[in-house]
């Protein structure tokens, strides 16, 4: 269902956004994203009330960032109005600005996270100040203090405008626009979708410029399987430069994570690394390649145990 009030022919209808959108590779439009959420720090966290079904936002500082910087970590108090939105409807929105009039909206889903371990990550002393210490020996608003949680918004879509030129020069154009009917230039309006914010986690750890990495995962149950140890892509012989790149790509995701946490983005990964060895190395003639074949193998399975214990709602 669209809204619309005027028929502009084949003239734009919102030449603001047509002149402005700006397409750079998915690198640069996540990482200027993450560095202008970096920059204004507090956002305003939008949910939908329970209750009533009206929107309300309120300011949160933003506490940390994980999934590549898109998916953004907050600290909450357990019992306060938030959480009751969040655990009615778990879509939100979170939007910075800041004073030039550059923006960034984030539109996604959001967990709340009582995991201590979690909780004990991003646990500051300055959240003693927010919660108080009630003097019963639990609430004394230190990381064990069960009010405070966690909530992680997982990004599905963003949207931002930062400025381009100096602001003298924006004004200036803004008055010119405003006189000869041009709109003008004054932003570097992006847009990133759902899928592309997949792809950014999905290839995070993936940087050495020599893997040539499948970005498509496998499905659990064809890893390993008769099909991919017999494929029939012509082998690239195997580098030491590539196996040290896969095995460092490895070990980074056993020390990051481990079994229990964040299986389902592990696996991912693990697949994905899975697949590149499949199609791009002579597996079971090297023995590099059968040690980095064993790391990978040794996730999977870590993950799949984990996964098939959680109690899922």
């Amino acid at each position: 269902m669209s809204f619309s009030n005027a028929d502009t022919g084949n003239k734009p209808a919102d030449p603001y956004k047509e002149k402005n959108l700006t397409y750079p590779d998915l690198k640069t439009k996540v990482e200027d994203l993450v560095k202008f959420m970096e920059a204004c720090k507090f956002g305003m966290m939008t949910t939908r009330i329970g209750s009533s079904g009206l929107l309300t936002s309120r300011c949160m500082a933003l506490a940390a960032k994980e999934g590549n910087g898109i998916d953004l970590i907050f600290h909450t108090n357990t019992e306060s109005g938030k959480t009751d939105d969040l655990k009615s409807d778990p879509k939100i929105n979170i939007a910075f600005l800041n004073s030039t009039g550059e923006w960034a909206s984030i539109s996604g889903e959001a967990e709340i996270i009582t995991d201590r371990t979690m909780v004990r990550k991003y646990y500051t002393p300055g959240l003693k100040a927010w919660l108080g210490d009630l003097d019963d020996g639990t609430h004394d608003g230190g990381p064990e203090d069960p009010r405070i949680g966690c909530i992680k918004v997982y990004a599905k879509t963003a949207t931002y405008a930062l400025a381009t030129g100096s602001q003298f020069e924006r004004e200036a154009d803004v008055k010119k626009g405003a006189t000869t009917g041009q709109t003008p230039k004054v932003n570097m309006l992006r847009e990133i979708s759902e899928e592309e914010l997949k792809q950014s986690r999905q290839l995070r750890f993936l940087n050495p410029s020599n893997l040539a990495i499948s970005e498509k995962p496998l499905p659990p149950s064809t890893i390993f399987g008769t099909q991919g140890e017999n494929a029939s892509t012509p082998p690239i012989p195997v580098t030491s430069s590539t196996l040290s790149a896969t095995t460092s790509t490895t070990d980074s995701l056993l020390s990051k994570y481990g079994a229990g946490k964040d299986q389902e983005d592990l696996l991912s990964q693990a697949q994905i690394l899975e697949a590149f060895l499949r199609d791009h190395l002579q597996a079971g003639l090297n023995q590099e390649a059968k040690f980095v074949k064993a790391q990978i193998r040794k996730l999977i399975q870590a993950c799949e145990d984990a996964l098939a214990a959680v109690s899922w709602e």
